[in-house]
């Protein structure tokens, strides 16, 4: 439905049953798809109470409009059993960017918590074990291990302000940062 390009990178989005969902994220430096499974990725969760949504499965696209003036385009996503609307942003110019704004649309109060970006399921390697992962806090963890960061007294934190995916074997990867 919509497609985006740049000199390193190519994405597509798609509407599924009209759910949106990220379906090609393709890197031109690595020569590989990162997208292995378009169904994996939330692009966001949302949590009511014990209850977690995700963006790409739970919330109903009621609107795709052209964004003025770049290249790229604004989502309307509904969660029609709480109200809770979102609005997805999607550009792309030397890098891809990605907003999210939040609006209730319900008769009355709503509180959850957001996760924004979850583009779960990446990978550059030809299988997602050959690929390392860098999170910069702490003093930077470089790993194609799993690993439990903490912080704190023992709290465990989503850091989400910089990832890196880095394939060895093809000599690229990908940068995440969140700006808010």
């Amino acid at each position: 439905i919509a497609v985006f390009e740049n000199e390193g990178l190519s994405c597509r989005f798609d509407i599924v049953e009209s759910r949106l969902r990220l379906g090609s994220l393709y890197n031109h430096w690595a020569d590989a798809e990162m997208v292995r499974n378009p169904g994996d990725s939330a692009l966001f969760l949302v949590e009511f109470g014990e209850e977690r949504y995700a963006g790409s499965r739970d919330f109903t696209c009621s609107a795709l409009t052209a964004a003025p003036g770049r290249h790229g385009f604004t989502a309307m996503l509904v969660h029609q059993p709480s109200g809770l609307q979102a609005t997805l942003s999607v550009w792309i110019d030397t890098e891809l960017h990605l907003g999210l704004t939040f609006t209730n649309g319900s008769q009355g109060p709503l509180d959850f918590k957001a996760a924004f970006p979850h583009l779960s399921g990446l990978a550059v390697s030809d299988e997602p074990a050959g690929d390392y992962y860098f999170f910069p806090w702490g003093g930077g963890i470089f790993s194609d291990a799993p690993a439990t960061i903490r912080r704190g007294y023992g709290d465990h934190a989503a850091l989400f302000q910089l990832m890196d995916l880095y394939s060895p074997a093809r000599g690229a990867g990908l940068a995440l940062r969140c700006t808010d």
